[in-house]
């Protein structure tokens, strides 16, 4: 049986990305460039073989070319976090530099009262 399988919003946005050119991935899928396109788009289905050579590419997991989350890719690493995630991570780094903030604000008092009190003596 021939699964055919519709792209998700990920695929183009992975590959763009990745900096792959369309015609690229439609050679090594030996398709036209074209025809790839109209698989990006979700015009036209793909089979589970293209599917699994589209993640070898783009080096994600297949089944993520079919989701049409919200993803972000972080440079350098190219980590992916899906919609999902982001929001708690978002709410990680949002505690973290409040936490940063309150430090830096105890150190600049430290700091005053330092200077502060070396400007006494020296006066």
């Amino acid at each position: 049986m021939n699964t055919q399988i519709y792209a998700g919003k990920n695929l183009g946005k992975v590959r763009c990305l990745r900096g792959v050119k369309q015609d690229v991935i439609a050679h090594q899928l030996n398709i036209p460039q074209t025809v790839y396109s109209r698989i990006e788009r979700g015009l036209i289905t793909m089979n589970k073989e293209q599917l699994k050579i589209l993640g070898q590419i783009l080096e994600v997991p297949s089944d993520f070319l079919l989701r049409d989350d919200d993803m972000v890719i972080l440079k350098p690493d190219d980590f992916i976090i899906s919609g999902e995630l982001l929001g708690e991570f978002k709410d990680n780094y949002e505690g973290r530099i409040s936490e940063l903030k309150g430090q830096v604000g105890y150190l600049q008092s430290v700091i005053d009262r330092l200077i502060g009190g070396r400007n006494k003596r020296q006066g």
